[in-house]
């Protein structure tokens, strides 16, 4: 299954290349950011990740790691594996 031409955009768009970009699994419990943008090469993990409204420009901080992620992005926690957190990356916040 095939991204829409609107995610692909988003994707495109909002792809920025900083020092400050992490993966979620690099950062601690607690820390607080912004999404920048998703990458996977699996689209149906990708159109999980957004379905759930993990999308580029969602404020975000890492509730937990372990036994799985538990993520807050904006007001709804998530629960996900090490692998679709892998997809991740955010921003940390100043």
């Amino acid at each position: 299954m095939k991204l829409s031409d609107e995610a692909e955009e988003i994707l495109e768009t909002l792809w920025v290349s900083t020092e400050e970009e992490k993966e979620n699994v690099e950062l601690d419990a607690g820390q607080r950011g912004r999404i920048v943008y998703l990458h996977s090469k699996n689209d149906k993990e990708l159109q999980k990740l957004m379905a759930m409204g993990i999308l580029p420009g969602m404020p975000i901080q890492i509730i937990q790691k372990f036994p799985s992620y538990l993520l807050q992005i904006g007001q709804t926690q998530v629960a996900m594996d090490e692998e679709m957190a892998k997809d991740v990356y955010i921003r940390r916040g100043r």
